[in-house]
């Protein structure tokens, strides 16, 4: 449980210096994220016949990607987006 609200409410607590954008942001993130890794770890199965990674918990997808990893992916994003904004990109 950790693992989700941890990274979800450092997010939501940028608001007051980044405004509400921050979390569509947010979401976007968890989106594109998300299906880059699935997809990413599908095509390398299909071509190389091995897997990239693997997950193992209940929560995975086929073993490509994994539900926990959502709130990650968009935490990755804030991160890319503050360190953007902070050199001026």
């Amino acid at each position: 449980m950790a693992i989700l609200v941890v990274p979800t409410l450092c997010s939501f607590s940028l608001v007051y210096f980044y405004g509400v954008k921050i979390i569509y942001f947010f979401f976007a993130s968890c989106i594109v994220g998300f299906g880059l890794e699935y997809i990413l770890g599908l095509a390398y199965h299909k071509t190389l016949n091995r897997r990239l990674w693997a997950y193992n918990d209940r929560f995975s997808i086929s073993g490509y990607t994994s539900l926990l990893t959502i709130p990650i992916w968009g935490c990755a994003g804030i991160v890319f987006f503050i360190l953007g904004k902070s050199i001026g990109v």
